[in-house]
């Protein structure tokens, strides 16, 4: 394969993810594509910068974004333009079978994974105080099953929960189920009992 072929072939890779996948940060973009194997991290950083430079891909903070970064700044996420389609439309046929089929079983198991996540939600925002707001939620494809709302005077205790939130959900949320629901969480003091002295002493 040329030079200038198999670049063809791996922004064909990169539009392909991004069309099918809309709404990926750089870092998913870029695990998944090295994930093909047919680009390292330096290829991929060269060629996503020619596609958003050609107006192929576009890369945007959305508004109303929930998700935040290590800093706690709104994420950026990438999608396909309407021009990037039409690359698209006209090269995928030039993809190797093996290779469409790897792409479409890829993208079939993120989405997959990413409505796993999309059922557990953690965010959070200073308030006017100085303070952080933390909004846990668990919900199925119809209804939230459990919201969450505290107040932490600190950005790492609010980074700290939502992570822990993130990773162990599985396990938290039937935990402060039984805490709340438990009325023997907390038992109410038992009077002490002490026995009665014999008559007469």
């Amino acid at each position: 394969m040329s030079d200038t072929r198999e670049q063809v072939t791996q922004k064909v890779i990169l539009l392909y993810i991004a069309s099918s996948l809309p709404g990926l940060t750089q870092d998913e973009l870029l695990q998944i594509a090295l994930g093909t194997m047919y680009m390292d991290y330096f290829t991929f950083s060269e060629l996503y910068r020619q596609l958003l430079a050609n107006a192929f891909l576009t890369q945007a903070q959305r508004k109303g974004e929930t998700e935040r970064d290590s800093n706690g700044q709104p994420i950026w996420r990438c999608d396909i333009t309407p021009q990037g389609q039409q690359i698209l439309d006209s090269l995928s046929g030039t993809l190797p079978l093996p290779l469409r089929h790897h792409l479409s079983e890829t993208v079939r198991q993120y989405r997959h994974q990413l409505a796993d996540e999309a059922s557990c939600r953690a965010s959070y925002l200073p308030d006017e105080q100085g303070r952080y707001k933390v909004l846990l939620t668990l919900q199925d494809k119809q209804d939230v099953l459990f919201e969450l709302s505290a107040v932490v005077p600190e950005e790492h205790l609010a980074r700290q929960i939502t992570e822990r939130w993130q990773q162990q959900h599985e396990a938290l949320y039937p935990r402060l189920l039984q805490l709340l629901l438990n009325n023997q969480a907390n038992p109410a003091p038992q009077p002490e009992l002490r026995p009665v002295p014999p008559a007469g002493d």
